[in-house]
């Protein structure tokens, strides 16, 4: 399960995440795999918290409020889970479905504050390939990362040269859902990672497609898919990557217009969800990033005009390309009919 907050006040405490997470595991049996807090942040050292958070401050000054989301498990009557910590980070999940064996691996990487930001990307990425391994997986297993820079305009491309590298290494020919994305990180923070992994009898368990108003990423150059869809738990699952208002071509649409390249984005986000004959109520979980208030309204004023509601956690910073202003992101899950 998902679970999305606003915060009420201007900065999260260890409190606030704590009774979030309470709240989410009040059910017999169920198991915090995931934080992801917006915003700005008072929270416990590592060595204090039984899950560390992925933590995505805010770049600019606030046109929303901060949040805070829960993944958890929850297991029905009767069903075989096991949940191990292979660290603060990283939790395992461990299932039989339909007599495969299903792994699933939620990693949150070691937040570092020591070199470039080629450095840290390539040191989170070679931290998600030990947990990968610990959890008896593989790096083809990825079916969703994501990337918060303290300064995407200049550094996406050390980015990029992390993530080619890494893929060169690992041989991946399929790449998982993405994002990469601005945020306020800690001083000497460059870049905040995180990623899950999903695998059925060692195999793995995704299936990437796309959208016929925007062309493949990879492309263009970054290495990830528009979308990916799996079955889990008697569920179809889709991770949408960021969206935002690029064309057939890879080319920005004009930015000047933001109602339209937020109606662009949009599009896109939902003839993906149709892709997998899912539809927006079916999504759990979504980010939106806006680059300013004008933006952020014009998103507001799309869900108004169409009816658009979802729980979503909004945050303000800057999109991978310099021009672009909006960009959205989810996940939807259906149950499918026995």
């Amino acid at each position: 399960m998902q679970a999305c907050w606003p915060a009420t006040g201007d900065v999260i405490t260890q409190a606030d995440v704590d009774a979030v997470v309470a709240q989410v595991t009040r059910e017999p049996g169920a198991e915090c795999l995931r934080v992801v807090v917006f915003g700005d942040v008072d929270l416990a050292p590592d060595g204090d918290r039984p899950l560390r958070p992925l933590t995505a401050g805010r770049q600019y000054a606030a046109t929303g409020r901060p949040g805070v989301e829960v993944t958890a498990i929850v297991p029905l009557p009767g069903a075989e889970v096991e949940v191990v910590a292979l660290g603060p980070g990283t939790r395992l999940v461990r299932t039989h479905e339909d007599g495969a064996e299903v792994r699933r691996l939620a990693h949150v990487a070691a937040p570092s504050r020591e070199g470039s930001t080629f450095e840290q990307s390539m040191a989170a990425l070679h931290g998600l390939e030990t947990a990968l391994t610990r959890a008896g997986m593989e790096p083809r297993h990825l079916d969703r990362t994501w990337y918060f820079l303290a300064d995407i305009e200049e550094t996406y491309a050390e980015l990029n040269k992390a993530r080619d590298a890494t893929f060169d290494r690992w041989k991946l020919t399929t790449y998982p859902a993405s994002t990469g994305i601005g945020a306020g990180l800690p001083p000497g923070q460059a870049v905040a990672v995180m990623a899950e992994a999903v695998a059925r009898d060692g195999a793995p368990a995704a299936t990437p497609f796309g959208t016929d108003l925007q062309c493949a990423p990879y492309d263009y150059g970054p290495r990830f898919v528009r979308a990916n869809r799996s079955h889990r738990n008697g569920c179809e699952v889709v991770h949408v990557s960021g969206i935002s208002s690029i064309d057939k071509r890879g080319v920005s649409l004009p930015q000047d217009d933001v109602r339209a390249a937020v109606d662009y984005a949009m599009a896109s986000f939902t003839d993906l969800l149709a892709g997998a004959d899912l539809a927006p109520e079916d999504v759990v979980s979504c980010y939106v990033y806006c680059k300013d208030a004008e933006a952020r309204s014009a998103f507001e004023a799309h869900c108004s005009d169409g009816g658009f509601t979802v729980p979503y956690l909004l945050n303000t910073v800057d999109v991978c390309r310099p021009e672009l202003r909006f960009e959205i992101e989810g996940r939807a899950v259906r149950r499918k009919p026995a």
